[in-house]
């Protein structure tokens, strides 16, 4: 022992000296280094024309060779033909038929209003395994409480006593105009049980799936507007009506059909996306007093006739002055997919609407094509109905790094001001927006809560004011909208006056003018104050290269997870002492790979050669934008620079809308079934509950 501390001790004298050294040596490198140098510090390399980015150390073969496998990705495709499968009593629902019969329907019948049931655009066959079983076979309310968690005594008694505390009741208990409202005939047709509200008592994966379905089965109400959006010219909009597509089917004498090619029998114009590369946004938008509110009420009174939207918004903006005239507290808008932590679950389910819900993000590959169809969906929307908005929080510090999304976040973010927010509200509040039918099948809800016009901060949870919610996957895009009502509060936060409803709070030039930008290779916008905001909210967030069992890596540009790592590296290298993964090790390691482990660890795993390929696609482009956007102090710390020069300019009219990277999500789950493995899950889960 002795031995061993004093090699340590006569260590520490030139152990000392090369601290210092390295020290005066990075001072001295972050004063006198230029910007194109400084900027390589946020893992952005400049100007490099090595695929494998400028630190190759071994055969540059291996450069072709990535090549190779990069051009190997099969490019996504869209299996639109269908063949129409024999009528049957079962639950059955595929977009592409409903799609077709629909569009077909319109073409031969010029209309303004289509049959909408949610049952026909929304995958609820799940509910099968209930309804293929005799009534008294299936699952009753009481049996579902078994599987709820419910904390204390007293709401298991009150559940017990009364199911409709938890939001359920019986299919059997149901009177006939009960089942009228549900469009059934009978007590057969529906599943021994309806979650007719939400319940914040939470539940198995599998109980969450089916209390969400049967909701939407039976009580989910129909949107106001249907958008079939279109890439290259004017969309398709539609009023709704309740009704299914049954009589279309009926009507429709082929075997086959295809939505594409009905789409594009409806569909004209050249590709007119030309979004703005500067928005500038004036302070106004940002206020919304009471008496606005009012003046606003007044109007809409005045009109001689409302619509269903208009006759929402009205009710929304009386409820909210109510609110604030009263001691009352509002009601929660918004409602997850809440799910019992334990037992082998960590997903509390926050990150999902309880409607559509439709299993955990447990697939890497399929969490990436969700957020990037929503993403993309939600600002090719905003853009062609002029809705300014930009992306904010984690999406925003993912920007940062390599302009794609963190493949660890299951979270979007966007703000708006909150005039733009109540016109969202006004004129597309429960829109159902489709996604272009050439790139997939998906279906995006625009639901924007009722107190969006009380700008306080919300004690009671509503602190989101819209979502973008994928009603395939409940999915979503948080929207907060930011207003400048609490300016007496605004000297407590260095004078930034302008908030949302959870304590950010903002100057005008933190957030204005908004630029154009990507993320994930679609075109958004980003805020001004980009450092600022981020280091106000994240605070090392832009420097720290590990985040839970990510690492960043400078040479590809992406993040990666220490298991995909550990295949590639040698396990001598990066155990430590105690036989676990060494972190430390690892952000060491992972920049020092050879071109070989690099090809090797991209051929063995799909989902990272896809984001490899991604982030390289937007890599330059976001290393320019850094320069125009960002400088550095003498100490080598980052800036925000407003200055917008041509140069700037012209680089953001470069942006354009590219095809997907990924397939759809349609394409994955139904058409290469990559739900199949829950599917049965899913089956054999409800079946093992017991039936009393």
């Amino acid at each position: 022992m002795y031995n061993k501390y004093s090699s340590i001790r006569k260590l520490r004298k030139p152990l000392i000296l090369l601290l210092i050294f390295n020290t005066l040596y990075l001072s001295f490198y972050h004063y006198f280094g230029n910007n194109d140098s400084q900027l390589t510090l946020l893992n952005i390399p400049l100007d490099s024309t090595n695929l494998l980015a400028e630190y190759a150390t071994t055969d540059a073969n291996y450069t072709k060779e990535v090549d190779e496998l990069i051009a190997s990705i099969e490019p996504p495709i869209v299996t639109s033909e269908y063949r129409i499968p024999k009528r049957t009593n079962q639950i059955f629902q595929d977009p592409r038929l409903t799609f077709g019969l629909i569009l077909n329907y319109v073409n031969q019948n010029p209309s303004s209003s289509i049959p909408f049931h949610w049952a026909d655009w929304v995958d609820l066959s799940l509910l099968n395994n209930q309804l293929n079983k005799p009534i008294e076979k299936r699952l009753k309310c009481l049996d579902i409480l078994n599987h709820i968690h419910l904390q204390f005594d007293k709401d298991r008694e009150l559940c017990r006593e009364n199911t409709r505390y938890f939001g359920c009741a019986d299919s059997e208990s149901l009177s006939a105009s009960e089942l009228q409202e549900y469009g059934v005939d009978s007590h057969e047709q529906l599943p021994g049980f309806i979650q007719f509200e939400h319940t914040v008592f939470s539940s198995t994966e599998y109980v969450r799936n089916l209390q969400g379905k049967t909701y939407v089965l039976a009580s989910m109400p129909i949107p106001y507007k249907v958008i079939f959006m279109n890439d290259k010219g004017e969309d398709l909009v539609f009023d709704v009506h309740k009704e299914r597509i049954d009589k279309l089917k009926d009507n429709y004498k082929k075997s086959k059909i295809d939505p594409v090619v009905e789409f594009e029998k409806l569909t004209q114009g050249s590709n007119s996306y030309k979004p703005k590369p500067i928005i500038d946004i004036p302070l106004s938008d940002f206020e919304y007093e009471k008496e606005f509110v009012l003046e606003s009420i007044k109007n809409l009174e005045a009109k001689p006739e409302l619509n269903q939207r208009q006759k929402s918004y009205l009710w929304s903006m009386k409820k909210s002055i109510a609110i604030q005239e009263s001691s009352d507290s509002e009601t929660r808008y918004f409602n997850e997919a809440t799910m019992t932590v334990g037992n082998g679950n960590e997903d509390s389910g926050w990150h999902y609407d309880w409607r559509f819900f439709n299993g955990k993000l447990r697939d890497g590959a399929r969490t990436a094509i969700i957020l990037e169809r929503l993403l993309r969906n939600w600002f090719r929307f905003t853009e062609k109905y002029g809705v300014v908005s930009w992306i904010a929080h984690g999406p925003l510090l993912s920007w940062y790094w390599n302009g794609a999304i963190f493949p660890y976040d299951n979270d979007l973010d966007v703000q708006m001001p909150i005039k733009q927010l109540a016109r969202l509200g006004e004129l597309y509040n429960q829109t159902l927006v489709v996604e272009d039918l050439r790139e997939g099948f998906g279906k995006y809800l625009i639901d924007v809560g009722t107190f969006i016009h009380n700008r306080d901060i919300s004690n009671d949870g509503n602190h989101i004011d819209a979502r973008f919610i994928d009603v395939d996957t409940g999915v979503y895009i948080d929207i907060t909208g930011l207003s400048n009502v609490l300016v007496n509060r605004a000297s407590r936060y260095d004078g930034r006056d302008i908030h949302d409803r959870r304590k950010h709070f903002y100057k005008l030039n933190d957030l204005a003018p908004v630029k154009l930008s990507m993320l994930n290779g679609v075109p958004c916008y980003i805020s001004n104050h980009i450092v600022q905001n981020l280091k106000r909210e994240y605070r090392s967030g832009i420097s720290r290269k590990q985040y839970q069992d990510y690492i960043f890596s400078n040479k590809l540009n992406i993040w990666v997870h220490t298991s995909v790592l550990a295949e590639a590296l040698e396990k001598n290298d990066y155990i430590n002492s105690s036989g676990n993964i060494s972190h430390l090790q690892m952000k060491f390691l992972i920049d020092e790979m050879t071109d070989d482990q690099i090809y090797q660890m991209l051929s063995n795993n799909n989902q990272l050669l896809l984001d490899y390929q991604l982030a390289r696609s937007v890599r330059k482009f976001h290393a320019k934008e850094l320069k125009y956007l960002t400088s550095f102090t003498n100490k080598g710390r980052a800036i925000d620079n407003d200055d917008i020069t041509e140069e700037y300019k012209n680089l953001l009219g470069t942006v354009t809308l590219h095809e997907p990277f990924r397939e759809s999500l349609f394409e994955y789950e139904r058409v290469n079934g990559g739900l199949d493995t829950f599917y049965e899950e899913y089956n054999r889960e409800i079946d093992s509950l017991t039936v009393s």
